[in-house]
């Protein structure tokens, strides 16, 4: 068995181009697989999950299911009941502008 390196949340936002409560988003509103608690606290996915999954999104052609479609802005308010208003506009404007950076990425590796 070869052995990996499993992605933590900070490596997975890293990846994703995004902030560690926009993940922490996506994560509640299962718009990504959820990590595994390994060893108390520490969340961490398997890679070939994390990178299947990203494949999927990348690619277009994510199975129908809840846990890759895209959430409703209701979902993706903020817990900080301040900014809840305009935070939604800005999560999905962030994950629209990350989907096409990953796209492009996608398409200038092929």
């Amino acid at each position: 068995m070869t052995p990996f390196t499993p992605i933590t949340r900070e490596q997975a936002a890293a990846i994703l181009s995004i902030s560690l409560s926009t993940l922490d988003t996506m994560i509640g509103a299962k718009t990504i697989p959820e990590p595994r608690t390994v060893g108390g606290r520490r969340q961490y996915w398997h890679p070939d999950i994390f990178y299947t999954w990203l494949d999927q999104q990348l690619r277009g052609d994510a199975p129908d299911s809840a846990a890759t479609t895209e959430p409703s802005p209701a979902t993706l308010t903020r817990r900080n009941s301040r900014a809840s208003e305009t935070s939604t506009g800005i999560v999905a404007s962030a994950q629209s502008r990350d989907a096409s950076r990953l796209r492009k990425l996608n398409q200038d590796a092929a």
